[in-house]
């Protein structure tokens, strides 16, 4: 699937050329002269780069408050014409790269692969196909997108992620999410219908899986079929 750059551009000057550099690149340029940039960028789907293209840092910044956590999931690379003092504080408020505001078009789509590249190899362990967790802020999110979810259904997750890529036993999380309750099992199934339906409805693809012996396990790729696992230890005799 081709990744998205949403193109954040409060002058309307520059967004044209680059968007033409990013489509001969591969990517798919979503341009949003003005508006709700969250909305735009939420709109985008699985995104390599957020690019903001401002006259001045101080509306690099006020662009950067209103995708909230966004901004922290998603690199960001910036086009202004910024002094040193003030590309620090870009930086500082979360900015990946600073580049000139009259920077070669076809030098953007480089800098954006090489941004997606460095946030993949720097993902902490957590991180599952875009899926990204704040323990502190009790904030979730998947590829830009903030998900709203219940306190149960953020300590579900916030287990399933920190397993490290393991199964978790049902009983295990039923006793963890509801202890010495009779009925906890039959909560858990329901809990993880509606935290299923809440991480499918994006673009990337299913991550939360029912493996065949019923334990659940956060991940990219669908674990194998009852039948499947069986016709493998068969062959294995």
């Amino acid at each position: 699937m081709k990744q998205q750059v949403p193109i954040l551009d409060s002058i309307g000057l520059r967004g044209d050329p680059i968007a033409v550099a990013l489509a001969q690149s591969g990517f798919v340029p979503q341009p949003c002269a003005d508006g709700d940039h969250l909305a735009a960028v939420a709109a985008a789907g699985p995104t390599a780069a957020v690019l903001v293209v401002a006259p001045h840092p101080d509306a690099v910044l006020e662009i950067l408050d209103s995708l909230a956590l966004v901004a922290e999931t998603l690199p960001v690379l910036c086009l202004c014409d910024a002094s040193a003092d003030q590309e620090t504080s870009l930086l500082t408020a979360g900015v990946s790269v600073v580049l000139p505001l009259l920077s070669v078009p076809s030098s953007i789509p480089v800098w954006v692969e090489a941004l997606g590249r460095l946030t993949e190899r720097q993902s902490p362990p957590g991180t599952i196909a875009g899926l990204r967790l704040d323990p502190v802020a009790r904030e979730a999110c998947r590829d830009g997108v903030r998900l709203t979810l219940r306190p149960r259904e953020f300590d579900l997750l916030l287990q399933l992620a920190e397993s490290g890529g393991r199964a978790v036993p049902a009983d295990q999380l039923a006793r963890s999410l509801w202890p010495g309750q009779p009925e906890a099992r039959r909560r858990l199934v329901v809990l993880v219908h509606g935290l299923r339906a809440i991480l499918d409805s994006g673009p990337g693809g299913p991550i939360l899986h029912t493996m065949p012996d019923g334990a659940y396990l956060l991940s990219p790729s669908a674990p194998p079929s009852r039948r499947r696992v069986r016709h493998r230890r068969m062959t294995e005799r």
